[in-house]
């Protein structure tokens, strides 16, 4: 039965999908087909059993270690048993933890929970005031401290997004490294290049394409007729449609500064314990 040497736990919205797919493009390296299980986070899919389980990693080579990344292993006290389970199931296993500025992370979370819900009024701030996920998954060190009760520090590797970004190679080495795979120069000839995907304008625009679609799809008969007709002619219902709404659905309104002094404020408590316990400044993050 194979199980997972490591895990990417988090943080959500900090390029965790894209360590995955690099760390997929590495042949010594098998990362489950579906990037967040979340099998040790919610209760009815740790109720299957690591049999069920152990079947996201049934294609590994011989050879190859296994990986998984669900950002919901950092979202305490949303899912409060993960560092329990997995202790219990894989006492060595090993953790990446990507670190992004915790106040762009929540805002970029926000965005992330609306985005195929246009036209809605919820602004950053009204969330912020019906939620408290949001603000936990950017509090690291209340996260880290969960997995502490029961794995050391060196099971650690913490990571910034913003490295990972800029200085590409020299971080996949040192994770590479902390993986005991191969991290030499070679390595990096074969792994896939460019994997940062421009998630702006483009999937906004599929992403109004896509609701537009699913709720015309909604009328009697429709569906049908859309299988035949021609490619052409559905493009230009959805332009046709497009130029009756006066502004695009999904932008949505920015942070505003006053909110993010708040959370500036709010951040620094748990920001100097972490800067503490990793011995790193990170006054950048103001």
């Amino acid at each position: 039965m194979r199980l997972p040497n490591f895990f990417i736990i988090g943080a959500a919205k900090s390029a965790t999908t894209t360590l995955y797919k690099y760390l997929a493009s590495h042949p010594q390296i098998h990362m489950s087909v579906e990037k967040e299980p979340n099998f040790f986070g919610a209760d009815i899919k740790y109720q299957r059993g690591l049999t069920w389980y152990s079947e996201l990693f049934s294609e590994a080579e011989v050879g190859q270690i296994c990986g998984e990344a669900s950002t919901d292993y950092s979202k305490f006290p949303e899912y409060p048993n993960v560092a329990k389970r997995i202790y219990a199931a894989l006492p060595d296993a090993k953790f990446i933890y990507m670190l992004r500025n915790p106040i762009d992370r929540a805002y970029s979370y926000y965005l992330h929970q609306f985005r195929e819900i246009p036209y809605t009024n919820v602004t950053f701030e009204d969330w912020l005031e019906n939620t408290n996920s949001c603000l936990d998954g950017s509090n690291y060190m209340m996260q880290v401290e969960q997995y502490l009760n029961y794995f050391p520090k060196s099971a650690f590797l913490f990571i910034f997004t913003d490295d990972l970004s800029n200085n590409t190679q020299k971080c996949l080495a040192e994770i590479f490294s902390f993986l005991n795979v191969d991290s030499s120069s070679e390595i990096f000839q074969d792994l896939e290049k460019d994997i940062f995907i421009n998630t702006s304008n483009k999937s906004i625009e599929i992403n109004f394409k896509n609701y537009i679609t699913r709720q015309i799809k909604l009328v009697p008969f429709v569906e049908p007729l859309l299988k035949v007709m021609p490619k052409s002619l559905r493009h230009q219902v959805y332009e046709n449609i497009d130029k009756i709404f006066p502004h695009n659905p999904y932008i949505r309104q920015p942070m505003q500064p006053k909110t993010r002094e708040l959370l500036r404020n709010y951040f620094a408590e748990p920001n100097q314990k972490l800067s503490i316990f990793l011995d790193h400044d990170l006054s950048f993050w103001q």
